[in-house]
């Protein structure tokens, strides 16, 4: 077409090898530019291989014989120049083969060929068969003539490969073609098993007959089993229940995947159930329920229109009763649904009638007490349940026998162990509670109890309790052991408590603080004028005077610059009316601790205004003027502060409080040990004294704050006795 480029120098094929050919180009490139070089195989070509350049080659393999095209392009910078060659596939070698079982130990084995020819060699191809029994190590060449387009011969079982060898006469330059193909010939089959049964003969219906297959080769057969009744399975190791009896053929036939077969055949005999009609024998129930529980209920298996079962195994519901029970007779405990499986030497099988056991509960009485307790003391131990209708209860004591009947027991025992037992009786049984023992020990000693006077300001007091034997103590005030601080006067009382539980107590009185008593004494500065009578030094308007504390103290005086005037011993501070431009202090001693009061100013010159409350006839303030910055007033705010008397108490108690006298929200909480705020009381003076009745309490501690716009300033604890 004057495409001017690379000459072809040399072409040419051949046939390489079986169903594989392969094409040769060689070209001059002179001086051109090559740009790209190209096979293009036929569509028929499969697994090319190929090298590009001057001296190009190609090779493909087809399934077909014939004469394929292959086409070489080189692209130059001016055009594409092609070059051509055919490839002659004289002929493309297979082979198959068929098995058959033969005769014996042998197979029949055919190779057939099944090469594709192209029609030009048809009659001058030639046939070689061989086969190998050792992995094509050596091979054994089989009778037949050049021209035999298939072979028969036997062979053994074994694992071999088959050859096959064609080449042709007509185009000797190619190559022979081989195929070889490997091939297992398994074992025969050889048919064998056994009749595994629990019984033989065998029962009719119940027993399971299992077939072990003993068969050869193991793997790799099929299996029918012929049972001598209606049905077949396929299974290799079936289990068969027979529905008829007399002697039963069993016929096993093992067919492998070529096709070869193998039978064998065993018997078995199968009886009728002698035990049953299909009618299902009762239990006798022996006591019949409702029976207490604890109290066994027999069941016992029962027909008589056949013979007994040689064997039994009893259920509860569909779960065998463990341990197995296998006689006729079985105890029953529990509650439920029971019914026995016999069974004979044919393991022929009659299930009872089901039957429904129960029992009627016991009572479950407990008892509840303290297991320690006191000589000649008082206790009580109360029952669980109550005594209801139908329902009656029995107390025994050992030492003692039957003490008692109803749901509490009053007892009053002397030192010694006891053991009691608690019966429940409710609609026939009885219920038994576990025994439960009270150990009374010896009384306690009271304990000794003392104080000391640690500290006046603050007031401080020491308290001591002391016991020979060994045990805890509490006090009223809610502190523990056997040494103690108080932070006030007044009754405290320790109870102490044994190892063995008993409980001893005892109570002291200690002297109050004198500070206590020092609020009703005025302090500060007063004007004399307003309280004399005129000009009378003796004579005070309306009897004017200051009311000294009435609770007696060892030693009280009362002081006029500086010097006694008034004092007295084991009896209430006297009242004092002797007013006179002084200075005056109270002085309080109660055995311990001696207070004197701030003082009280009397002056002939006051002007400035100002008032000061005294105690007029015992019942009113009097107003009294007073000059200002004519002299100094010595003032003292007084802390917060809340005392109980009598405490512990048993029916009431007076709690006496103090603020600070700033104007506030005031009110008394009172709180048991939970936290738990049981009472609120609101306070209309800075400083009082309330009676409070505790018949609404139990006993206990509960604590008492004083408090002031919402905060706690003061507390106590209160002990409220039983």
């Amino acid at each position: 077409s004057g495409c001017q480029g690379p000459t072809l120098v040399a072409s040419n094929s051949s046939f390489i090898d079986c169903a594989t050919g392969q094409a040769n180009i060689q070209y001059n490139p002179y001086s051109y530019n090559i740009l790209s070089e190209t096979w293009i195989f036929p569509d028929e070509a499969l697994g090319e291989t190929y090298i590009l350049g001057a001296n190009a080659w190609a090779t493909a393999s087809f399934e077909e014989a014939g004469v394929y095209p292959f086409n070489y392009f080189v692209e130059t910078d001016s055009c594409t120049k092609g070059f051509h060659q055919n490839v002659y596939i004289p002929f493309v070698g297979d082979m198959y083969y068929s098995v058959s079982c033969g005769t014996g130990s042998l197979y029949d084995v055919t190779l057939y060929d099944h090469s594709n020819i192209f029609p030009l060699e048809v009659g001058s191809m030639q046939h070689l068969y061989a086969y190998s029994d050792d992995a094509g190590t050596s091979w054994n060449n089989i009778s037949g003539t050049p021209s035999d387009l298939s072979v028969n011969f036997q062979l053994p079982a074994g694992d071999y490969q088959f050859r096959e060898i064609i080449y042709s006469t007509f185009t000797t330059a190619a190559p022979p073609c081989t195929t070889i193909v490997s091939v297992n010939l398994p074992d025969k089959p050889d048919a064998d098993f056994e009749i595994v049964s629990p019984f033989e003969p065998a029962c009719i219906n119940d027993v399971v007959v299992h077939l072990n297959n003993l068969s050869t080769p193991v793997t790799g057969l099929n299996y029918v089993w012929d049972f001598g009744e209606d049905n077949t399975n396929f299974q290799p190791n079936p289990d068969k229940v027979y529905a008829s009896t007399g002697t039963q053929l069993i016929t096993l036939t093992a067919t492998s995947s070529i096709g070869c077969s193998d039978s064998t055949q065993n018997t078995i005999e199968i009886q009728d159930n002698g035990l049953w009609n299909g009618t299902k024998p009762n239990l006798l129930i022996n006591p019949a329920p409702p029976v207490c529980i604890g109290i066994p209920i027999t069941l016992t298996y029962f027909d008589i229109s056949f013979d007994d079962p040689t064997g039994f195994i009893w259920y509860q519901g569909s779960i065998p009763v463990t341990p197995i029970v296998t006689s006729s007779s079985f105890d029953v405990t529990y509650a439920g649904d029971y019914w026995v499986m016999g069974s004979d030497q044919y393991g022929c099988q009659v299930p009872s009638e089901p039957v429904s056991i129960y029992f009627t509960p016991l009572p479950t009485p407990t008892i509840i007490g303290n297991p320690n307790q006191c000589d000649s003391v008082p206790f009580t131990l109360t029952s669980s349940i109550n005594t209801a209708s139908g329902l009656s209860l029995e107390w025994e004591r050992n030492p003692g026998g039957i003490v008692g009947n109803s749901a509490t027991l009053l007892q009053t025992l002397p030192v010694g162990t006891y053991t009691y037992t608690l019966t429940a009786t409710q609609n026939g049984c009885d219920g038994v509670s576990v025994p439960y023992t009270v150990t009374v020990a010896s009384p306690v000693d009271t304990p000794a109890v003392s104080f000391n006077i640690a500290s006046c300001e603050p007031y401080v007091v020491a308290l001591s309790a002391t016991n020979a034997q060994n045990g805890t103590y509490n006090w009223s005030n809610g502190s523990t052991g056997s040494t103690i601080n108080g932070y006030h006067g007044g009754l405290y009382e320790v109870y102490f408590t044994s190892n063995s539980g008993c409980v001893s107590s005892n109570e002291i009185a200690v002297p109050h603080s004198p500070q206590e008593y020092m609020w009703n004494f005025p302090t500060g500065c007063f004007c004399t004028d307003d309280l004399r009578d005129g000009n009378d030094l003796t004579s005070c308007a309306a009897q004017a005077g200051i009311v000294g504390p009435y609770n007696p103290f060892a030693y009280w005086s009362y002081q006029v610059n500086g010097v006694d005037v008034s004092t007295g011993t084991g009896n209430h501070p006297l009242g004092f009316s002797n007013f006179g431009p002084d200075s005056i202090n109270l002085i309080l001693d109660n055995g311990f601790c001696q207070i004197t009061s701030d003082a009280m100013y009397l002056s002939d010159s006051c002007s400035a205004s100002g008032s000061q409350g005294l105690i007029a006839n015992g019942t009113s303030p009097n107003n009294l003027d007073s000059q200002a910055n004519t002299f100094n007033q010595n003032l003292e705010q007084l802390a917060p502060e809340i005392f109980l008397i009598p405490n512990p108490a048993a029916d009431q108690t007076r709690i006496e409080y103090r603020y600070d006298g700033s104007k506030s929200q005031k009110m008394i909480e009172i709180y048991d040990l939970t936290g738990r705020k049981v009472k609120t009381l609101r306070l209309q003076s800075a400083a009082g004294s309330i009676s409070m009745q505790l018949g609404d309490f139990v006993s206990g501690i509960y604590q008492i704050c004083l408090m002031q716009d919402g905060h706690i300033i003061a507390q106590s604890k209160l002990s409220v006795a039983p």
